[in-house]
C-alpha cells in the first residue's frame, strides 16, 4: 500500500512540519479511508468543510452543489451518510476534499469503489482542480487510469523510485514497441515471428509483445479478433516491478 507522508510543501518558505498550522491552511487531503460523517448528508459535509477552510456560507452552498452536479450524485446528495454506497461514500470524500482546495491536493486512491461513469467525471473533476491552480499529488494503484490522468509521474517499488517523468517518456525509455491482444478459436495455437514475447493467457486468449517494426500480419492461426496498441504504462510498471523482484530475490 503506498504511503504519502509530507514533510515540506513549499509554500512561502514555510516548513509544515514546524508549523502544522501552514499544513492545514496549504494542503487538502482524501485519505484511503473515508472520512467517518455519520448523521450528516454529503452536501452538508462538503458545505461544512468549505467553510471551516474560509469559504462563504453562500459560496460554499454553490460548490457543493457544483461538485455533486460535476460528479452525478444528486440522487443520494441529502440521504444520511450512513445509508450511500461505499462508492457515493468515496465521491463524498473526493468532494470535502476539493470543497476549497489548498495549494496542494492529495488524492489517495480517489476511485476506489467508483462505478466506471462517476469514475469518468471524478477524473474530469480532478483536471478541473489542477486547471484552477492546484498542485495535485495522486497516489493511485490503477496505472491505466493514472495514465490517462496525470502530468508527470513517479514509479515507486517498496519506497524506491524506479522511473519518474511524463507518460509518453516513461514508456518510451522502457523502449516502446507495441501490444497485440488475440483472441483465437478454441483450440487454436496461431505462430508467432521469433522475437515477439508471449504470453498465453488461456485457451483462447494471447498477449503479444511486437517490437517495433513487426507486423500483424505476421502472426498466422485462426483468429477471431485482434487489437494492437502501443505498450502501455500499466505493462512499464509490471514488467520494472518484476525486475526488482528478480534483482531482490538474488
Amino acid at each position: 500500500t503506498p504511503l504519502v507522508r509530507i514533510n515540506h510543501v513549499a509554500g512561502d518558505g514555510v516548513d509544515v512540519v514546524a508549523d502544522p498550522a501552514a499544513a492545514r491552511r496549504l494542503v487538502s487531503v482524501q485519505a484511503q479511508e473515508n472520512v467517518p460523517i455519520t448523521g450528516i448528508s454529503p452536501r452538508k459535509a462538503v458545505e461544512l468543510v468549505g467553510r471551516i477552510r474560509g469559504g462563504r456560507r453562500s459560496a460554499m452552498r454553490q460548490r457543493a452543489k457544483g461538485l455533486i452536479d460535476a460528479l452525478d450524485m444528486g440522487e443520494w446528495a441529502d440521504r444520511p451518510a450512513e445509508k450511500v454506497s461505499g462508492g457515493v461514500a468515496r465521491l463524498s470524500a473526493f468532494a470535502m476534499a476539493v470543497a476549497r482546495p489548498g495549494a496542494l491536493v492529495v488524492l489517495d486512491e480517489p476511485t476506489n469503489d467508483v462505478d466506471p461513469v462517476r469514475r469518468q467525471l471524478l477524473w474530469d473533476e480532478v483536471r478541473r482542480v489542477a486547471d484552477d491552480g492546484a498542485a495535485v499529488l495522486l497516489v493511485t494503484h490503477n496505472v491505466r487510469e493514472a495514465e490517462r490522468a496525470v502530468d508527470s509521474l513517479v514509479l515507486l517499488d517498496h519506497g524506491k523510485i524506479l522511473t519518474k517523468g511524463t507518460t509518453a517518456s516513461v514508456v518510451s525509455e522502457f523502449g516502446g514497441g507495441f501490444r497485440l491482444d488475440v483472441d483465437v478459436a478454441r483450440g487454436a495455437v496461431p505462430a508467432f515471428p521469433d522475437g515477439w514475447g508471449v504470453h498465453r493467457h488461456d485457451a483462447a486468449h494471447w498477449s503479444v509483445s511486437v517490437p517495433e517494426g513487426g507486423g500483424v500480419e505476421a502472426a498466422a492461426g485462426q483468429i477471431v479478433r485482434y487489437e494492437l496498441g502501443p505498450v502501455s504504462l500499466e505493462e512499464v510498471y509490471v514488467a520494472l516491478t518484476t525486475e526488482a523482484d528478480e534483482t531482490r530475490a538474488a
